[in-house]
C-alpha cells in the first residue's frame, strides 16, 4: 500500500457517501413491512464508506517505497484492464438488454 491509498479511499468514501445520500431523495411507493428499493443501495454504500475509511487509515501509516518488481505490477495492470473491460461491456448488455 502507498500513500495513492488515502486518495483511493478518499474517493472510495465520496461515492459510498453519494450513493446513500441519492437514495434518501428517491420518491418509491411504500409498503407495510417492504423496505423498498432504497436497502441495496444503502448497505452498499455503507460498505463502500466503510472501506475508503479504512483505505484512508491504513494508507496514512505507510511510507512510499519505490516499486521493485515491474513486470509484476505490469502483469497486474493488464488485468486490471481486462475486469475493467469485462464489466464496461457486461454493463452495456445490460443496457441494451432492457431497453429492448
Amino acid at each position: 500500500m502507498t500513500k495513492l491509498d488515502r486518495w483511493i479511499g478518499i474517493s472510495v468514501f465520496i461515492v459510498g457517501v453519494y450513493m446513500i445520500l441519492e437514495t434518501l431523495t428517491m420518491n418509491y411507493m411504500i409498503l407495510m413491512d417492504d423496505p423498498g428499493p432504497v436497502l441495496l443501495p444503502r448497505v452498499v454504500g455503507g460498505a463502500l464508506a466503510l472501506c475508503g475509511v479504512g483505505l484512508f487509515i491504513s494508507g496514512l501509516k505507510v511510507k512510499d517505497k519505490p516499486v521493485e518488481d515491474l513486470p509484476k505490477k505490469k502483469e497486474q495492470e493488464k488485468k486490471m484492464y481486462v475486469i475493467l473491460g469485462s464489466l464496461i461491456l457486461y454493463a452495456m448488455h445490460f443496457r441494451s438488454s432492457v431497453i429492448c
